[in-house]
């Protein structure tokens, strides 16, 4: 399972579409939210969590209180 942490909320990351590469996807775009984090792009990480929960690639994972 590959997970993404942002702002207190952790969020998986879902590719199902790309047969044998779903793996390698889902850490390519964990890198590539790190790469936003490093050079301080926080409006590509927002829109990426908004389309990819719209579309349904990135689910945020409820945690108990």
């Amino acid at each position: 399972m590959t997970t993404y942490t942002y702002k207190n909320i952790t969020y998986q990351i879902v590719i199902t579409d790309e047969w044998d590469r779903c793996r390698q996807r889902e850490e390519q775009i964990l890198r590539d939210f790190k790469h936003c984090e490093q050079t301080h792009d926080y409006l590509t990480i927002k829109n990426r969590i908004t389309n990819g929960i719209k579309w349904g690639w990135l689910i945020e994972i409820k945690t108990p209180h």
